[in-house]
């Protein structure tokens, strides 16, 4: 525009200005629409995901390569540093949600075949099988019964704070002690995840993996194939 004739900033000013908002509404209009694809996607999925790229987490002083499908909590399938991270997986294959296993991830399949695991700092020097002897072992009551694949079973005191509890102690060949607690009578047949056992991985982490009571018959192939499959997201 000319004024007395004098070129006035104001045409090419107003013009950049509007150009610079438009280009910042078309970036946000495609960042609010790639979110919301990612979220319906989601929902379509029941909060699952079936995307195996990988997020980098960082725990403490440990980088994790883990598959988005692997990541429980929908919250966390981000990279990012947390101070735990909760996962899930299909025994025996040890992989993520995919679709064709949505029954078995929703809990509408009768075998029942989900490993939960969470991964955090340990909190404790030692993991639950070096807590055996001076921390279980004086709570329980003698003597125990013969449970699955060389399991001994053995119930708590009454006074040792475990409530309707067992203890599930096995030696595998090399010696090594496997310990795990798991939930008594009908309520530890009929849980989801009614076993607990927690391990030393990595630089100073915790794993915890709670696992149906049945699947006491494959503990020694599933601990020793669990440890490795986490191990080996440790980067």
């Amino acid at each position: 525009m000319i004024e007395n004739g004098t070129l006035s900033p104001t045409g090419p000013v107003l013009g950049r200005g509007f150009a610079v908002v438009v280009l910042l509404l078309c970036l946000a209009t495609a960042l609010i629409v790639g979110a919301g694809h990612r979220y319906g996607q989601t929902l379509s999925l029941g909060g699952h995901s079936d995307r195996t790229d990988p997020m980098e987490i960082v725990i403490g002083d440990n980088v994790l390569s883990v598959p988005e499908n692997m990541i429980r909590d929908a919250q966390q399938r981000s990279p990012a540093e947390y101070a735990s991270l909760e996962l899930y997986l299909r025994w025996p294959d040890l992989t993520g949600y995919s679709r064709e296993a949505t029954a078995i991830f929703n809990s509408r399949s009768k075998s029942r075949s989900l490993i939960f695991v969470t991964i955090e700092r340990a909190s404790m020097s030692r993991d639950m099988s070096g807590r055996y002897a001076s921390v279980y072992r004086p709570l329980l009551r003698e003597p125990g019964i013969s449970g699955p694949s060389g399991i001994t079973l053995q119930a708590f005191r009454s006074d040792a704070g475990y409530g309707n509890e067992l203890l599930a102690r096995g030696s595998d060949d090399e010696g090594g002690l496997f310990v795990a607690r798991c939930l008594a009578g009908a309520e530890g047949r009929q849980a989801l995840a009614g076993c607990e056992r927690d391990i030393r991985i990595g630089n100073g982490l915790s794993m915890t993996y709670r696992f149906p009571r049945k699947m006491l018959s494959q503990w020694h192939t599933m601990d020793s194939a669990l440890k490795k499959r986490i191990s080996s997201l440790i980067r």
